[in-house]
């Protein structure tokens, strides 16, 4: 219900006054309300009116929308959220496909520039290199859908023109199945002698039990070297993962899911192994110490 409100004011002049309902700002999920005022009921209405469609033309919102130069900018600005969302392997490799693929093409472009066929024909030349791999292919468009999608969020664009791509399939790869890389038994068996046959010192014996170790359980590389002894039962014959090693700072994460997260048995020559193994790190560490 309307309720407008007749003020004269101390000076004699009459004023019509109106609190009006705008909507719900979808940046803070509250409703919004303001008054406004005018001399006459008609120019009251007019402006009514006015404020309403002002609410809708901001992206139905009050605070005001921020300033980037270009999409270097908002990605920049992307990033800092991102980062908290996700682990640091994952924002490594955001980071790494950001710099690689789409500042080169987008950087410098105002963001309102950035048009759906531009981005486009960006997708039908990513999608027919076969550099970034199809795994690659879609963290890269998903990176740049949600920058974008970011971008809106900030009332810089209305649309997404990342929304109504149309990734083209790569006739080549589905004809062509992707070749897994295993060693052969003639392989492996070659690789294992020539582990045996590196000098006696303790790098190289590290190195054959990491191998060996990898060998045996199916771990990925990140995961055993992030392994601690609390990690490994040797009693009851299992490996606990539980982290891995994030490359780009050298420092232990937790998996990047609960997948992740498993206990892999081992037999009885990998138990044995590693028990020689701890045997001979307790003795170098021992050394290293009374040599201090």
């Amino acid at each position: 219900m309307v309720n407008i409100k007749k003020i004269t004011k101390k000076n004699g002049i009459t004023v019509y006054r109106e609190q009006i309902y705008l909507g719900i700002d979808c940046m803070t999920g509250k409703q919004v309300y303001t008054t406004i005022s005018a001399p006459t009921k008609k120019e009251l209405k007019q402006k009514r009116e006015f404020k309403i469609n002002k609410f809708k033309e901001n992206g139905y919102t009050r605070h005001k929308s921020v300033s980037v130069k270009n999409y270097r900018e908002l990605s920049e600005l992307w990033l800092k959220n991102h980062k908290l969302e996700v682990k640091p392997q994952t924002y490594s490799q955001t980071v790494s496909e950001l710099k690689t693929y789409l500042l080169p093409v987008f950087g410098d472009i105002r963001v309102e520039k950035i048009t759906l066929p531009m981005v486009q024909v960006f997708v039908n030349k990513i999608a027919n290199n076969p550099n970034p791999g199809s795994v690659s292919l879609k963290i890269i468009l998903s990176i740049n859908k949600r920058i974008l999608k970011y971008a809106v969020k900030l009332q810089l664009i209305t649309v997404n023109p990342a929304d109504n791509i149309i990734v083209p399939k790569n006739k080549k790869n589905i004809s062509q199945k992707k070749e897994l890389k295993y060693f052969e038994i003639n392989q492996l068996k070659q690789f294992k002698d020539y582990l045996d046959k590196l000098p006696n010192t303790f790098r190289n014996y590290y190195h054959k039990t990491l191998y060996d170790t990898l060998l045996a359980t199916g771990l990925r590389i990140g995961e055993a070297v992030a392994l601690e002894w609390s990690d490994i039962d040797l009693d009851n014959g299992y490996i606990d993962v539980n982290k891995t090693i994030v490359w780009s700072c050298m420092e232990t994460n937790s998996p990047k899911s609960m997948a992740g997260y498993r206990k892999i048995p081992i037999d009885r020559n990998t138990v044995l192994m590693l028990r020689l193994y701890k045997a001979r790190q307790h003795q170098c560490f021992y050394r290293t110490r009374l040599w201090w």
